[in-house]
């Protein structure tokens, strides 16, 4: 960052887990700075100036937001109050990232769009999936037909968690494995095929009310079938994707932040490694920093029309857990 640039100045909403992960991460990139915070819980306030240096500690949101030196709002409440606090931020003439999953509407993402476009400010959601290096190599792979057409995916996003009784994911409209983990699959498949879906077959078993382990297989227009599957209560831990083309095949553990990416086709195997510490977010936080510096209002990699495709996809889906018993 040369003398000149102004580092871009943060402020956050919602100061739990991610929040913390993410400062972590911006707190190794010299353009940017967490500036303020916003939490109810004043220990939460106090831990986040000690911890990363925020300038600026606020007891409300709307406070933050009416901070003229705040440059961007990072999002990180429980995605049951995104909509409302991304409005109103944008309201307040400030450009949002807003963690995953964003909204769970096409409206709201309409919404949110639409006033993003007439304030002429910077949104979007943070799904960190689309800027790993790795993914970029997919694409890559893609584009040079090294698998052919896309035929069928599979994208698996499994675990064990023991949630307390007070966690979001228990949340009977919100909460649930599928918007937790689930959709970071349904971004990937919309990622790679971007054909009309024409239906989906859904299976979950529930807990409490929520999808504790939900199966959706997504149809296209192309033809192409996807599988995606979400878990908090399995032990198998399956976390990886496949891309099954008319030539070869792409496989990617870990394939919401894969470090490791195996093609396989008529010319072969190839393999590739990139790790990337324990740092899965940095690459999302420059890709913001990149578009702000070049006064870009809708990201390339995570444009409105690529979250319009995911969001009618996990409505469609949505719709079919909630009709299971």
């Amino acid at each position: 960052m040369s003398k000149a640039e102004k580092a871009v100045n943060w402020g956050i909403l919602g100061l739990g887990n991610i929040a913390h992960r993410f400062c972590r991460s911006l707190s190794n990139i010299e353009e940017g700075r967490l500036y303020a915070v916003a939490s109810h819980k004043p220990q939460k306030r106090q831990q986040f100036k000690e911890e990363f240096g925020a300038q600026k500690l606020y007891d409300d949101y709307s406070a933050l937001l009416q901070d003229e030196d705040v440059d961007i709002v990072y999002i990180a409440l429980p995605h049951r109050w995104h909509y409302q606090w991304v409005m109103e931020a944008l309201r307040q003439g400030k450009n949002v990232l807003c963690e995953k999953p964003a909204v769970v509407s096409c409206r709201e993402a309409e919404e949110i769009f639409a006033l993003a476009a007439e304030k002429n400010l910077f949104y979007m959601e943070a799904m960190k999936t689309r800027f790993m290096p790795l993914v970029a190599r997919i694409h890559e792979l893609l584009d040079q037909n090294k698998i052919g057409e896309i035929r069928y995916m599979e994208v698996h996003f499994t675990a064990c968690y023991d949630f307390p009784e007070d966690h979001y994911i228990w949340d009977r409209r919100y909460g649930g494995c599928f918007y937790d983990m689930g959709c970071y699959g349904i971004a990937s498949i919309t990622d790679y095929i971007h054909d009309d879906p024409l239906g989906v077959d859904v299976s979950c078993r529930k807990k409490k009310g929520v999808d504790a382990h939900t199966l959706a297989l997504c149809r296209f227009a192309s033809g192409a079938e996807a599988l995606c599957e979400s878990a908090f209560n399995d032990r198998s831990n399956k976390r990886f994707l496949l891309i099954r083309g008319t030539r070869g095949t792409i496989e990617a553990d870990n394939f919401y932040r894969p470090a490791s990416l195996t093609l396989k086709n008529d010319e072969g195997q190839q393999h590739w490694e990139e790790p990337y510490g324990d740092d899965d977010f940095q690459y999302e936080i420059r890709h913001v920093h990149d578009c702000l510096r070049q006064g870009i209002k809708e990201s390339p990699l995570m444009s409105r029309d690529s979250t319009m495709r995911y969001v009618r996809l996990m409505e469609m889906i949505r719709e079919r857990i909630d009709e299971e018993p």
